[in-house]
């Protein structure tokens, strides 16, 4: 039996991390050779017995290898977020006094465990990340033949390079890319930190099934299932030729025969839209009709059966394209919490739509106005805490001088006619003034010095109310007395809060299921006009999201197009 547990196996096992973590480990071959060009562990590093040593030389290493902190005059180093895993499993075999994770009694025996770790990392693309992100020194199938009978440093060799591979499989999985995630300048996700140690001693324990550890650490909830699973069916489909696309030319639809025809039917067959059919291929029929209307809704078009420029268009979009999609938001997944909570209101910005899920079932969708492309609605998560019904508003300092000064310049009552009163300031004891003696003309729209307040009512921009999830942000959900917006297809026109078409349905069920007021009572207090404060016995989870690309619960995928303009942010992080 080799001792895998003494000066020889700790100080080989050393020098063979800083190699590993460093991108430059050996490949191993089925016969346990090490590949010729494989750059060998620093000698300093084979022969140094103590963390202080090797740290000092792995910080120097990283720095020469491009995967860690390098000057600036030098190449663009590892992708930021990685180099804490480079500390982490050093710091993790520290504490295991360069224990073994995977060969703890010998090589064969315990190969099976490290085999199957290795089988999750080579199937990463089912959640929509790159397997090359991950660079295992060999196949899992071949680990158990490399494991037999192999020499304490190939073993060395093995382990280290799979577990630096495992572990950078592992943060993935359970917060995604860092480097993604702070490149996109509208996400706000807090997220528990990655805890590799805690990782590693969960993979070294022989009860578990180190494929069910590293399963276990990405989201487990219907949305991100539903989408892994439609990533599946376009990777399947993809596996087939595409057909082209279809030619531009003028709008088709029912009844026209034109040869596109042809070229649009197999397009709607490709991505699933149209039954393959035998017939006239060039011929606009009503099951080309159906299939358009569905192709349509499915990417948030208005779905009237014809081929215009914005159909023709999402029709055309190749099937990679549409694979990159699934995969940026399945990374958007994992930048929130994985526990979504067994009740959950989720507003999905990019599909301009607020969903109350209950049990994993969508209960109710309700249409939603977000935010401006140049006042994105934040991504983040919280609790709703309240409900204020007949809400005043009081007017941030930006909108005040960017959007209602112009209004006043332009009409004297303005203020006056929208119900709005005016403060000489924003202390508590700040004075009402009279918008007459104010010289309009003299005030800074980027230094409005006053304080605007809205007092409830009809026109009020907050509607008859507003919930509550106090937050950095100042966003919130609430009604909205433009209800013509609710109308469009493309619905980003708020200065950064969600207003709901039928807010109320959500106050229903936020009561009903936190044990609050009857719907009659809340009813009576809107009637009443006067402000009122409902608290929840409960708070209630809310995820504002940015998902463009979904799956219901049937299968269906959806679409949209990215409004804020943050897929190229992602992808460009994401290929670093």
């Amino acid at each position: 039996m080799l001792d895998l547990d003494g000066r020889i196996w700790r100080r080989v096992f050393a020098g063979l991390l800083c190699a590993a973590l460093l991108g430059c480990a050996p490949r191993i071959a089925p016969d346990g050779n090490r590949s010729a060009e494989a750059e060998p562990a620093p000698a300093a590093a084979r022969a140094a017995g103590n963390g202080e040593a090797l740290a000092l030389l792995l910080r120097r290493e990283a720095a020469r290898t491009g995967f860690g902190p390098a000057p600036a005059s030098t190449a663009v180093g590892p992708p930021p977020g990685r180099q804490p895993l480079v500390e982490a499993l050093f710091a993790a075999y520290e504490a295991r006094d360069w224990r073994s994770v995977w060969f703890p009694g010998g090589g064969a025996p315990q190969a099976v465990r490290l085999a199957s770790a290795a089988a999750m990392v080579e199937r990463a693309a089912d959640h929509g990340l790159d397997p090359a992100d991950y660079r295992l020194p060999a196949p899992a199938s071949d680990i158990a033949k490399i494991a037999r009978n192999a020499a304490p440093g190939t073993l060395a060799a093995l382990e280290i390079a799979a577990m630096s591979a495992v572990l950078a499989f592992a943060h993935d999985a359970a917060v995604g890319w860092r480097a993604a995630r702070l490149t996109d300048p509208n996400v706000f996700a807090e997220l528990e930190p990655f805890d590799a140690q805690a990782v590693i001693r969960r993979l070294a324990d022989p009860a578990r099934d180190p494929a069910d550890t590293l399963r276990a650490l990405f989201p487990d909830h219907a949305p991100y299932r539903a989408l892994q699973a439609a990533l599946a069916a376009y990777r399947a489909r993809a596996a087939h030729p595409e057909p082209p696309a279809v030619p531009e030319g003028p709008s088709l639809r029912l009844g026209a025969r034109d040869g596109r025809v042809a070229a649009l039917r197999a397009r709607l067959a490709y991505f699933g839209d149209l039954a393959p059919q035998s017939g006239d291929a060039a011929r606009f029929d009503p099951e080309v009709d159906r299939a358009v209307r569905r192709h349509q809704e499915r990417h948030g078009l208005e779905p009237d059966g014809v081929v215009g420029p914005q159909t023709l268009a999402a029709l055309n979009v190749p099937i990679a394209a549409r694979l990159q999609q699934l995969r940026l938001n399945l990374e958007r997944w994992r930048w929130l919490p994985h526990d979504l909570g067994a009740a959950y209101v989720l507003a999905n910005i990019a599909a301009f739509e607020v969903r109350i899920v209950e049990e994993g079932a969508v209960l109710d969708r309700i249409r939603a106005v977000v935010g401006k492309p140049f006042r994105m609605t934040p991504v983040f998560s919280d609790a709703i805490t309240y409900v204020e019904v007949n809400p005043t508003w009081t007017v941030p300092p930006r909108i005040a001088g960017q959007d209602l000064l112009p209004k006043i310049r332009d009409n004297p009552t303005f203020l006056a006619d929208e119900g709005y009163e005016l403060f000489d300031g924003w202390g508590p004891d700040a004075a009402r003034l009279d918008p007459s003696s104010v010289d309009w003309a003299s005030v800074s729209p980027d230094a409005f010095p006053y304080k605007l307040r809205q007092r409830p009512g009809p026109s009020n921009a907050l509607g008859r109310v507003k919930i509550m999830f106090p937050n950095r942000f100042d966003v919130y959900l609430h009604d909205s007395p433009a209800r013509a917006l609710f109308e469009r297809r493309v619905r980003a026109f708020s200065s950064g809060c969600i207003r709901l078409e039928r807010p109320f349905d959500l106050v229903d069920w936020l009561m009903r299921r936190t044990g609050g007021p009857e719907r009659a009572e809340i009813e009576a207090i809107r009637a009443a006009g006067e402000t009122r404060v409902v608290p929840l016995r409960s708070d209630v989870p809310v995820h504002l999201i940015y998902a463009a690309a979904w799956a219901e619960p049937d299968g269906t995928v959806q679409f949209r197009s990215d409004v804020y303009g943050r897929d190229a942010l992602l992808q460009a992080a994401l290929v670093r």
